[in-house]
């Protein structure tokens, strides 16, 4: 991954080739990068500049030389969330995996781990980095590097270590091998160890600057109107893509809402709806899991808009995101009365279904309860 693949991020860019250029890079470093700002593209490159070198690098980049050559350096590895290994042909799994595992840094760097597990068809399974793979880390950095040089190991979506993993690591970073380096890349760095984040320098990726985003997007023939796309991008590049490339998931989810609006306004009047209502809810729980919490985090988006309307922030809103649903007839629904409860309830659906209870109650108390919500009056006492 070379300086010019990462979309902005320039003053960071150049604090880390400084830190390399000193020999002041920290051996223990954590990357917050919250919604798509380039966390994994940053940690590969510093990896790289690590590995190579910052003049080897500029000689690669000078000569063209593929990124997928150099992440194929003996001292790189990674560690990402998995979903299960197969007791049959395991080093045909593993290699496979890898393989996978390339194609998506190299196709999707600024990818999430919901769009990590759905190329792995993960199904209901979630994924998570057990003490297993920490264990390998141990022995791979302990290990004598190929080039009698630094060792790199980056840990992408380190908020899905379990507790017995957060803790074996913990123990690796305390004492870390010589020459060898952690780069922690996260989007939530509230679920990681406390005592873990202490151990590493800590960096908060800001979002991306908007002239960055709209130089990089001349590189793409697109028919949508860039200064909205750049606007309501928020300064993520990952947003900026999905925008361009991956409406469909985002009209299929509009669909489901619809469906649950117009039961959900009748329910009142007609019994029937109620067992349409348990209907929506036993469509949404045969998703995939990770797609049923992509759903609620696209209902939180949805849930922000509408507040933006009610409070005569219509500047602020993306009309774009929607081809169907009437945002502006939801926004009455949504207020002060409300906002917190609904907020409350889409992140403890979140919750539940991250700690795999059951989808079919999960959603039948969830569509109830925003039901009832929704249906609250702004100016009832």
């Amino acid at each position: 991954m070379y300086t010019h693949n990462i979309v902005g991020q320039n003053l960071i860019k150049k604090q880390f080739k400084k830190m390399i250029v000193e020999k002041t890079y920290p051996q223990s470093q954590v990357l917050i990068d919250n919604n798509g700002y380039g966390g994994l593209p940053l940690a590969i490159n510093n990896g790289l500049n690590l590995l190579y070198g910052l003049e080897k690098m500029k000689e690669h980049e000078k000569n063209k030389i593929p990124c997928s050559n150099l992440i194929n350096h003996p001292d790189l590895h990674f560690v990402f969330p998995r979903v299960g290994m197969p007791k049959t042909n395991l080093n045909s799994h593993i290699s496979n995996l890898l393989d996978s595992w390339r194609d998506f840094i190299l196709s999707s760097p600024y990818g999430e781990i919901y769009d990590w597990l759905k190329l792995l068809d993960s199904g209901n399974k979630q994924g998570i980095i057990n003490v297993e793979e920490v264990a390998k880390i141990q022995q791979k950095m302990n290990l004598k590097s190929h080039s009698g040089g630094n060792k790199v190991m980056i840990i992408w979506g380190a908020e899905k270590l379990n507790s017995q993993a957060s803790n074996k690591l913990l123990k690796i970073m305390e004492e870390p091998p010589d020459k060898s380096y952690f780069i922690l890349v996260t989007e939530k760095s509230s679920a990681l160890l406390p005592t873990l984040i202490s151990r590493c320098q800590r960096i908060t990726l800001p979002p991306i600057e908007s002239q960055e985003i709209n130089s990089a997007l001349k590189d793409f023939d697109i028919n949508t109107d860039v200064n909205s796309l750049v606007k309501f991008s928020k300064g993520s590049w990952r947003k900026v893509l999905n925008n361009i490339f991956n409406r469909e998931e985002r009209d299929r989810f509009e669909n489901y809402l619809n469906e649950f609006l117009k039961t959900c306004f009748k329910i009142k009047k007609s019994k029937r709806a109620v067992i349409d209502l348990l209907n929506w809810s036993d469509s949404i729980s045969s998703l995939d899991r990770e797609e049923q919490k992509a759903f609620i985090k696209y209902l939180l988006e949805v849930i922000r808009q509408c507040l933006l309307i009610s409070y005569n922030s219509t500047q602020l809103v993306d009309f774009q995101y929607f081809k169907l649903l009437d945002v502006k007839k939801l926004s009455n629904h949504v207020h002060s009365k409300n906002i917190l409860e609904i907020s409350t309830l889409l992140e403890e659906t979140i919750y539940f279904l991250e700690r795999n209870g059951n989808a079919k109650i999960i959603f039948s108390s969830f569509s109830i309860a925003l039901v009832r919500l929704l249906n609250v009056m702004e100016k009832s006492s």
